[in-house]
């Protein structure tokens, strides 16, 4: 009799374990993941706010290529995600998504392609 508790005891206990361990990995992938290069539909209304407040410091109607990169870099330092959340937050502060992404690219083309203008480590 003792014989088939211990069994039953070691049984009841590697199922408990693999019940939980299963039921944690599931949770944890169901999670979204998000990286700092990820494109995202939606901002958090404290980013949208954010992406106001630094574009608050900019003319709308006067922007240079020099402007888009320095706004690109406080974004990215505030970690706000690019997508569509991006560009509505940017269209709702009344600037123009497209001229500013345009503005942007100009910069890096006037860089030689390296974006924010810092050397990438080899």
């Amino acid at each position: 009799m003792e014989k088939y508790l211990v069994k039953f005891m070691f049984l009841g206990t590697f199922l408990c374990l693999a019940f939980f361990s299963t039921n944690a990995v599931v949770s944890k992938s169901s999670l979204p993941q998000r990286t700092a290069n990820e494109s995202v539909d939606e901002l958090t209304s404290e980013q949208i706010e954010k992406v106001k407040s630094i574009l608050a410091d900019y003319d709308k109607d006067n922007l240079t290529s020099e402007d888009a990169k320095a706004i690109f870099k406080e974004l990215r330092k505030a970690k706000i995600p690019k997508g569509k959340g991006l560009d509505n937050a940017i269209t709702e502060a009344g600037f123009d998504a497209k001229v500013l992404n345009e503005l942007m690219k100009q910069a890096k083309v006037s860089e030689g392609g390296r974006g924010s203008g810092e050397r990438r480590q080899r």
